[in-house]
C-alpha cells in the first residue's frame, strides 16, 4: 500500500503543497511533513510490535482516509496555476492564483493583469 501511494504523496502532493504555501510558511510546512511522515512508520512499527500484527484494521483505516482526503483535495483545492498557465487556460490561472491568496491571507489581491504568454498572442 505504501508504495502504490509514494509517487501521488511525495511528488505531487509535496509541491503542490508548497506551490500554495506563503514563503514564511514553507520551511515550517516541509519540516511538519516530515516529522508526520515519520511518526506515522514509528507509529505503526510500535503498533506492530506491541499490539496487533493483524494489519486489516490498519489497511482499512489507510483507505478509508485515502479516499477522504482525495475528495476533500477535489473539492476544496483548486488546479494548480502553474499548470493552467502553461495550458494557456488564463482566466484559470487568474481565479486559481487568486484563491492561494485568499488562502494565504490577502485580501486585496488583483485579478486584473494578463500573464506574460497571454499578451504576446
Amino acid at each position: 500500500m505504501i508504495g502504490v501511494t509514494f509517487p501521488a504523496k511525495n511528488i505531487i502532493w509535496y509541491n503542490y503543497a508548497l506551490e500554495i504555501t506563503s514563503d514564511a510558511w514553507r520551511q515550517t510546512l516541509v519540516s511538519f511533513i516530515c516529522i508526520f511522515e515519520n511518526s506515522i512508520i514509528l507509529g505503526l512499527t510500535i503498533y506492530y510490535q506491541f499490539v496487533s500484527r493483524n494489519y486489516l484494521y490498519i489497511q482499512l483505516f489507510g483507505f478509508g482516509l485515502t479516499v477522504a482526503m482525495l475528495l476533500f483535495t477535489i473539492v476544496c483545492f483548486v488546479e494548480s496555476p502553474k499548470f493552467l498557465y502553461n495550458k494557456k487556460r488564463y482566466d484559470e490561472a487568474r481565479r486559481s492564483l487568486s484563491w492561494v491568496a485568499y488562502y494565504n491571507g490577502v485580501s486585496n489581491y488583483d485579478t486584473n493583469f494578463t500573464f506574460d504568454k497571454e499578451q504576446l498572442e
